[in-house]
């Protein structure tokens, strides 16, 4: 119950070899809409970061000032 009602973030690559991204796409479906979620098309399972820094700081830092 608690996944459902708290902020939550999605970072998922829509590349992503290790974990499909309709795993992504189930788990947004059956969560409240509360922050957009970041689906970059750059990288797999283990570079979101490494290729996507600038977006993925920035957007990291969006979600903790709305948390916090």
């Amino acid at each position: 119950m608690g996944f459902m009602y708290c902020p939550y973030y999605q970072i998922h690559a829509t590349n992503d070899k290790i974990i499909p991204f309709s795993h992504a796409t189930i788990l947004r479906n059956a969560a409240p809409k509360i922050f957009e979620p970041f689906f970059p098309d750059q990288g797999d399972h283990d570079e979101i970061k490494q290729l996507n820094h600038v977006d993925y700081y920035q957007r990291l830092k969006e979600f903790l000032q709305f948390v916090f």
